[in-house]
């Protein structure tokens, strides 16, 4: 029985996994989140494909808005088989983030990255970083400048450019994923949620700030978390 979960537990780590955060932004941009939503998808070791389904996400959205919430960040997990690559995010990262970003409109959004190694037990053990992708990322995604077709034999830690843009005093089409990403400090945070029902619990009945959405909720892959992070605009933005 034990090597059975184990085996479940890497064959988990082996697929890219992905969720919406929802939570809170103060006056002062510091974002907190709460509850994750789990978009439906299919991943592979690389590739991450999002299966989006916009009546559910309403529904998602209502009761985010029933909290008091709302959308305010993107978390996906590395595989570990990316554990090796001389990467922060591959290129297709850096356009799923870039896309989530843009169409949120939400200055303060927050990129979260779990990377993931197994470990002596056949368990995981955790990373945990956070980004925003810079005011430049943004601008150029929306302008359409990210080439959006991805080579199999491209260099996952290069984004391409339809046309020259300026990195440093050089015009280049290939640019160091790096470069679109500003480092977010994560900060110790207990949300209500998560003392109400525990971490990682699914929405259950017995909670009565839950119990309107709790079926919603178990449908719709939300779970509670604690998450916290400094306002991304107190730091440089490229």
């Amino acid at each position: 029985m034990r090597s059975s979960i184990m085996l479940v537990k890497r064959l988990r780590l082996l697929l890219k996994e992905v969720g919406l955060m929802y939570g809170t932004v103060s006056e002062e941009g510091k974002v907190e989140v709460n509850f994750i939503y789990e978009l439906p998808q299919q991943g592979t070791e690389d590739i991450l494909m999002l299966l989006r389904d916009s009546d559910e996400e309403k529904l998602v959205e209502a009761i985010a808005a029933g909290l008091g919430m709302r959308r305010v960040g993107f978390i996906f997990t590395q595989s570990i088989t990316q554990d090796n690559k001389d990467y922060t995010l591959s290129n297709r990262e850096v356009l799923q983030a870039a896309e989530l970003h843009a169409e949120s409109g939400l200055k303060e959004w927050v990129t979260a990255v779990v990377k993931l190694d197994v470990n002596e037990d056949g368990g995981a053990d955790v990373h945990f970083e956070a980004f925003q992708m810079s005011d430049m990322c943004i601008r150029l995604f929306k302008e359409g400048w990210f080439e959006t077709e991805i080579r199999e034999d491209a260099d996952p830690k290069l984004s391409i450019m339809k046309k020259d843009v300026v990195v440093g005093s050089k015009d280049v089409k290939e640019v160091d994923n790096d470069f679109f990403l500003v480092v977010v400090k994560i900060l110790d945070h207990v949300s209500a949620l998560q003392r109400e029902l525990g971490y990682g619990s699914i929405f259950g009945p017995g909670h009565d700030i839950l119990l309107p959405t709790y079926s919603l909720a178990r449908a719709y892959r939300i779970s509670t978390c604690s998450l916290s992070f400094e306002d991304p605009f107190s730091v440089y933005v490229r």
